[in-house]
């Protein structure tokens, strides 16, 4: 069995999906697939795939991206749709809460954020 890996950089707005052996041991990672995002405010800052393979999430400080029926791992192959937050801070973490929800963490900036938000995906 393989296990997924998302690696993105917030540097150059690429994002790489890599897969390793998901057992104990030393593993060379085998490059999948890598997508570079158009425009500004692109740089992903986390990233989840769901409890059943289907959907991939990538977070950024004003958006998430919903990729979904893609082939395989090949998760840029599929549908990429963008879901807009109507407010702006540094979100840096998210994760599955259920197939059609996420939780997202933004950082404490003074007196603003430090929060946990629930966010629907549908």
């Amino acid at each position: 069995m393989f296990a997924e890996w998302i690696g993105y950089s917030k540097e150059n707005k690429s994002f790489c999906v890599f897969k390793v052996p998901n057992e104990i041991g030393e593993h060379k990672a085998i490059l999948r697939s890598d997508y570079k995002f158009k425009g500004k405010n692109n740089k992903i800052t986390a990233a989840d795939i769901s409890e059943d393979g289907k959907t991939v999430i990538l977070l950024n400080h004003d958006k998430l991206w919903r990729l979904f029926d893609f082939k395989g791992d090949d998760f840029f192959s599929g549908t990429i749709k963008n879901l807009s937050f109507k407010h702006n801070s540094q979100k840096e973490g998210v994760c599955f809460k259920t197939a059609s929800t996420v939780l997202i963490t933004d950082e404490r900036n003074g007196t603003e954020g430090g929060n946990i938000y629930t966010f629907s995906i549908n």
